[in-house]
């Protein structure tokens, strides 16, 4: 049996905010930047990060701080003008 990924999207201003999915051994949050989360590294020091998403356990969701760091940075840089936006 083939598990297909559930995913919500929310937009900020018209540009997507963060995505959650999950996936049979994990879920993670991504985030459509490529510097937001590395603004972030010493707050998700220890977690399973790359360059846009964060994956973590079912089981153990991430912290509300994190969640609100992270959608926090992203919803500054979507609102920051610049001609470079993701």
């Amino acid at each position: 049996m083939v598990t297909t990924p559930t995913r919500a999207a929310p937009k900020l201003d018209g540009q997507t905010l963060c995505a959650f999915k999950a996936h049979k051994n994990h879920s993670s949050l991504g985030v459509w930047s490529d510097s937001a989360l590395g603004r972030l590294a010493d707050t998700l020091d220890g977690y399973d990060y790359a360059q846009s998403t964060v994956r973590f356990a079912p089981d153990q969701p991430l912290p509300r701080k994190i969640v609100k760091a992270i959608l926090d940075e992203r919803a500054n840089e979507i609102r920051r003008p610049s001609t470079t936006q993701q």
